[in-house]
């Protein structure tokens, strides 16, 4: 039994994050532990960050072998202001880092900070709007899972 609760006991913050409810549009800040979970915490401020979106028209999606693809359709990003992301081979190999991803993908938004990059990826899953959020490994090319949100996009980050 002690081990059930220890594992339940939220570790120290990862990151914390800014969400909008996709819906609602409530605000929400949350914290997240390197173990995947989070936590409501007190509104703090946002690191400066700049969102890339790509939508469902830039991948392609298929099945191969029974198993579900998406590949790469287009890479140049722009994020709300209408700029560039302009580091092509970095979107190039986000985007084959997604390709992994069972579902279809719905939307794409690449979260730049000062040192890192993010990746919420919203899938198309029947009825429910499901964000999964990660950090992009640039060294080995992965993205490392963070966090599932229901419904919620990434308005704001900030390392604790």
């Amino acid at each position: 039994m002690l081990i059930f609760i220890l594992a339940n006991v939220f570790q120290k913050p990862h990151l914390n994050v800014i969400t909008k409810n996709e819906v609602t549009n409530e605000i929400s800040y949350i914290a997240i532990s390197s173990k995947s979970k989070s936590k409501n915490i007190s509104e703090f401020k946002s690191d400066e960050i700049s969102i890339y979106t790509a939508n469902s028209d830039w991948f392609i999606d298929d099945t191969l072998n029974n198993k579900f693809t998406n590949s790469l359709n287009e890479t140049m990003l722009k994020d709300s202001n209408w700029d560039i992301l302009k580091d092509y081979d970095l979107v190039k190999e986000i985007f084959k880092a997604a390709e992994i991803i069972d579902h279809d993908i719905f939307q794409l938004d690449i979260i730049k900070t000062k040192t890192d990059y993010f990746v919420l990826i919203k899938l198309n899953v029947n009825w429910q709007s499901l964000n999964d959020f990660y950090r992009y490994e640039k060294t080995n090319n992965k993205l490392e899972f963070l966090h599932r949100f229901d419904a919620q996009d990434i308005t704001g980050i900030a390392y604790p």
